[in-house]
């Protein structure tokens, strides 16, 4: 399936984008916010095109409503407009600010030791600032964007 597919790879570049912080000299390129912005972006898109594509002009309709069940409300438009520009902008910075926060922190400790010691104390350091946030930015990113996707492309069960 065409979702499937994009969420796996989507999964595995973030990956391992966020793990290549491991390697000495290169910083992670989701400590970018042009890095993240522009998967945010697709993902966007992705909610919108298929948000139009499965639930049509019910999709457009909910745009003017508080709630799915409520009547339309010219008033609520900006809103929910407002609304859904903010779920591009929110997983970017969380996966730009976790990944650069990580970023600065291991600067400030390599700093901090004299470079004898660099070898031997960041290094379980990593585990947490490369490794451990990196996979569970990772996780987050994606399965956020799942979410918004299954929610936008919803079809209402009819009994």
């Amino acid at each position: 399936m065409f979702l499937g597919n994009w969420f796996f790879t989507l999964f595995i570049f973030i990956l391992l984008s966020n793990l290549s912080g491991l390697i000495p000299g290169m910083r992670t390129p989701t400590a970018d916010w042009s890095m993240t912005v522009g998967l945010a972006l697709v993902t966007f898109f992705l909610i919108q095109f298929l948000g139009i594509r499965y639930r049509k002009a019910q999709y457009i309709k909910d745009l003017f409503a508080p709630l799915p069940w409520w009547c339309p409300i010219p008033l609520f438009l900006p809103i929910n407009v407002i609304g859904e520009l903010a779920r591009p902008i929110s997983l970017s910075f969380r996966l730009f600010g976790n990944m650069l926060a990580g970023l600065i922190m291991m600067s400030l400790i390599y700093a901090l030791f004299p470079i004898v010691l660099n070898f031997i104390v960041p290094a379980f350091l990593h585990a947490y600032f490369d490794l451990f946030s990196g996979v569970l930015q990772t996780y987050i990113f994606v399965t956020l964007s799942m979410t918004f996707v299954a929610g936008a492309a919803a079809v209402a069960e009819e009994s």
